[in-house]
């Protein structure tokens, strides 16, 4: 009869156990790259707005035209406090049903960063029928004084190979961003646009509101052609 085989023997066949790796490594090296993501973020990262994709876009088509790409002049209008006296050009008015894309140049089209939302309509406009080099360009719209004051409301001008295009657009998101028609009195608002890029001796020139272009032709020249 065969004697019971030590313990020992009997366990020397089986697969040892397998203990777990320890988590502590893991934990380690998880809290080194938050400090060292963390220190990077506080004395890196550029002060400002975190990246935003929309906006990137449209900022990017922004400086596309104002990079002045296939001669296309970005001019940004300023309101003037002071009113210039100047002589009026004839304007006429036109009334379309056409979208703006038709009637803008092909170019401008592509390089606007959207499609713009254009003001419906105004009291009256004036413009000058002349001005000179070095001198900026008058308007003058008038419409409800509340709508004057808005910020929300742009004027924009574009320019290239003696023509000129006028927007007055809304900067909001959709057309149910626009206020409802104001009933607060009318007032006059001249703005100022830069003529750095005019080449003369006659630019022509068009505004455009919802529904309807107003045209005129500029003299531009010398110095003494201004009054």
């Amino acid at each position: 009869m065969e004697s019971p085989k030590p313990e020992s023997e009997k366990s020397s066949g089986a697969a040892p156990t397998r203990q777990p790796w320890p988590m502590w490594p893991f934990v380690l090296s998880i809290a080194v790259f938050l400090i060292f993501y963390t220190w990077v973020q506080l004395n890196y990262r550029k002060p400002g707005k975190a990246f935003e994709p929309h906006q990137a876009m449209i900022d990017r088509k922004d400086e596309v035209v104002e990079k002045n790409l296939y001669g296309w002049h970005s001019l940004k209008p300023s309101k003037s406090e002071e009113f210039a006296s100047f002589d009026s050009a004839e304007i006429a008015v036109r009334m379309t049903s056409e979208p703006l894309d038709k009637l803008l140049p092909e170019q401008l089209v592509y390089y606007l960063p959207r499609p713009p939302i254009l003001l419906s309509e105004i009291d009256s406009f004036k413009a000058a029928n002349r001005v000179s080099k070095r001198q900026a360009y008058p308007v003058v719209f008038e419409f409800s004084e509340s709508l004057g004051s808005d910020p929300r409301l742009l004027a924009r001008a574009f320019y290239k190979d003696s023509s000129l295009h006028i927007f007055l657009e809304w900067d909001v998101e959709d057309t149910s961003g626009i206020p409802k028609t104001s009933t607060t009195k009318s007032k006059a608002f001249q703005y100022a646009i830069p003529t750095d890029p005019f080449e003369g001796p006659k630019i022509s020139a068009f505004l455009y509101l919802n529904g309807q272009v107003r045209s005129w032709d500029i003299e531009f020249g010398e110095p003494e052609l201004a009054n």
